[in-house]
């Protein structure tokens, strides 16, 4: 027997970034498209000086980067392209019940977060008094102890 729990979700994951290091063109460049699952990568035509195929981000397609780091198994893609995490970028999701709308539970969520944070930052302006307070009577202590 189960009970019925509304239940929302939120998650988040870091926004990826991919880089081309080195130019990839050719053949190399249709293998590079064909292996990314998410189509972050695309075709451009090259007209000058010779008609050539050059691989390149797609602008709009890098945030749907999986991380699955297929496009760098191949040895000779693994020294061209780039990819990673963008450390201070994060995505997040937020499914809601449908009582409130995702957006509401967010910014609930950032007052409260704000709250605790700031409750924190007191508590800790009351520890560092407090311990100045305890260090300064240690020393008036060790000053009494010398005479």
């Amino acid at each position: 027997h189960a009970k019925w729990s509304p239940v929302a979700t939120a998650w988040y994951r870091l926004l990826p970034r991919i880089d081309l290091v080195e130019e990839v063109t050719g053949p190399l460049a249709e293998a590079l498209v064909s292996k990314c699952a998410s189509g972050c990568f695309e075709i451009e035509d090259l007209a000058a000086p010779a008609p050539a195929r050059r691989a390149r981000v797609s602008d709009d397609k890098e945030r749907d980067c999986t991380l699955c780091r297929e496009c760098v198994r191949e040895p000779a893609l693994a020294r061209k392209v780039r990819v990673a995490r963008a450390k201070a970028h994060f995505i997040f999701s937020v499914e809601s019940t449908g009582i409130l709308p995702p957006a509401e539970l967010f910014r609930q969520s950032v007052t409260i977060l704000r709250s605790k944070a700031a409750g924190l930052l007191d508590a800790l302006e009351q520890l560092e008094g407090t311990m100045a307070v305890d260090a300064m009577e240690a020393d008036g202590n060790d000053d009494e102890d010398e005479e």
